[in-house]
């Protein structure tokens, strides 16, 4: 057996922020479910990211939390030199990476963790290695510790698996790195999908996944369909797997999924609420909605709250725009299903937000009128972190400048990230135009200087734009382009920016 235990060893993963890892939404999804998050008084806390991969959201959390501990682990040693090379870049001193397979890690003294998380990595690999994951959880979760852990899962990969193998196997027969060979592979897919392959053509899942593979980075589709470990698991199946650890399930990370309106008919939902377990309740859900991805919060030994602990505990967990109040839209839309919130108390909640970030206390003051004013104000958040125009987030701290100068400096090259990091505790999600942007701070007085500076960055960059997947061809066309997106981000984002600390206040005129 190789070092590599047959897992993707010659491509990089992705240098992806996952907001889903930061401390405050998994606090906001555990206080939510009724449990007791790990205590983080003055920022004090110990944090561990498995399978770290390049380390950015470990190296961006460990930015928004400076008094806080990161450790983040992998086996593959250009992972662990970038993550390395990223952190020095910004600067910092909470955090280290360490090369280790789980099996050694579980060797080490590390300590306890308040928090582990590990995103993807439990479906590619061994079901031995699986058991060293659970046995790290066993050794080094703290007692009250939230565990995430994110993972392909049936149903909703029966349909795909076939493509999953066929791609697989035939860039088992190619030679090159494992890009050209998954790349390879849905070539061959493409063409038994063209010529009417009975499988293919019977899941609209395979045939969607083959269609759009050009579209996804290189790196990710060999990660994803050549590991020789490749196991989506029936959500009761890792229940059962992470009971030898003690750990018992929340709630879901992706929060559209723990409100049943989002995701399934009433009548599902009825079916849902009376099953007798909590096992059998995600399970029947997963059917209900075909799931194909999970991202779960356990806990090790968390308190359930009583309904006064937990509103109290709520009421002092802060909220904040991630777009200005203007650019709010008030319905969400989630596989398919859609949740109308044009209610006075969703709007003066946003409107108490418009001087940046509140805890849901003051909130809740807002909807002063509601039967209940904190359920009110809740729901509104939630909603609103849901639609991806909120973030749950900590008290304001020092603003990790330095690591935000590195970020914004690889704006717009292939290795840039999709975050930078925010004195609230967590990351703040950004397209690679606003990335670019962010690099440029004192361009953003006017549409103008901030379309031009955008240009030149390109420009130096080597890179070109591009509208639904087409190139912008001649002037005027790019002009119109950039006139429209970046007036779009100084309208909508800007504003947000400032008051989340990753700009400057607009000071009043004298």
């Amino acid at each position: 057996m190789n070092w590599s235990d047959g897992y993707v060893s010659d491509a990089e993963y992705t240098s992806h922020y996952y907001a889903e890892l930061a401390p405050p939404h998994l606090d906001f999804a555990a206080l939510a479910a009724g449990v007791m998050p790990p205590d983080r008084s003055g920022g004090r806390f110990r944090y561990c990211e498995l399978g770290c991969g390049n380390g950015m959201s470990t190296t961006i959390l460990a930015a928004s939390n400076p008094d806080a501990e990161f450790v983040g682990i992998d086996f593959m040693p250009v992972h662990i030199a970038n993550s390395r090379k990223a952190a020095r870049r910004g600067g910092l001193t909470n955090v280290q990476f360490r090369e280790l397979s789980f099996a050694d890690a579980c060797r080490e003294d590390l300590g306890q963790f308040d928090y582990i998380v590990a995103h993807g990595v439990y479906s590619w690999i061994t079901p031995e290695n699986r058991a060293e994951m659970v046995d790290f959880y066993r050794k080094f979760l703290a007692p009250g510790g939230l565990v995430y852990l994110s993972y392909n899962t049936y149903p909703g990969w029966l349909g795909i698996s076939p493509v999953q193998k066929i791609v697989s196997e035939i860039a088992r027969t190619r030679h090159g790195r494992s890009t050209e060979r998954a790349l390879a592979g849905f070539d061959f897919a493409a063409r038994l999908l063209k010529s009417k392959a009975a499988t293919l053509e019977l899941y609209p899942g395979a045939r969607q996944q083959i269609e759009t593979a050009r579209n996804w980075p290189a790196n990710y589709l060999a990660q994803e369909y050549l590991n020789e470990a490749w196991y989506p698991l029936y959500v009761t199946e890792v229940m059962r797997e992470l009971a030898p650890a003690k750990l018992e399930y929340v709630a879901s990370a992706t929060l559209a999924e723990n409100d049943l309106r989002l995701v399934v008919s009433d009548e599902l939902a009825a079916t849902i609420r009376e099953q007798p377990t909590e096992e059998l309740r995600q399970l029947v859900k997963d059917i209900s909605m075909n799931a194909r991805f999970r991202r779960d919060v356990y806990t090790r030994g968390g308190r359930r709250l009583s309904g006064l602990d937990q509103r109290q505990l709520l009421a002092e967990r802060h909220v904040a725009l991630t777009r200005a109040p203007e650019a709010i839209t008030y319905r969400v839309e989630h596989l398919g299903r859609s949740l109308n919130f044009d209610t006075p108390h969703a709007h003066a909640v946003v409107e108490a937000l418009a001087g940046g970030p509140a805890p849901l206390g003051r909130l809740a003051a807002a909807c002063a009128g509601a039967p209940d004013p904190l359920s009110a104000a809740l729901e509104a958040a939630q909603v609103l972190f849901i639609s991806n125009q909120a973030l749950p987030v900590d008290e304001p701290r020092l603003t990790p400048a330095q690591m935000n100068e590195a970020l914004t400096s690889a704006a717009l090259e292939d290795s840039a990230c999709n975050a930078v990091a925010s004195a609230l505790g967590t990351g703040v999600p950004v397209t690679p135009l606003e990335m670019a942007l962010l690099s440029v701070p004192g361009s953003l007085g006017s549409l103008e200087t901030a379309a031009e500076a955008l240009r030149d960055i390109a420009n130096r960059k080597g890179r070109v734009f591009h509208r639904a997947g087409k190139r912008i061809e001649g002037e005027e066309a790019l002009a119109a382009f950039l006139t429209e997106e970046v007036g779009a981000t100084l309208r909508n984002r800007v504003p947000a920016f400032r008051k989340l600390g990753l700009l400057p206040p607009v000071l009043p005129e004298a």
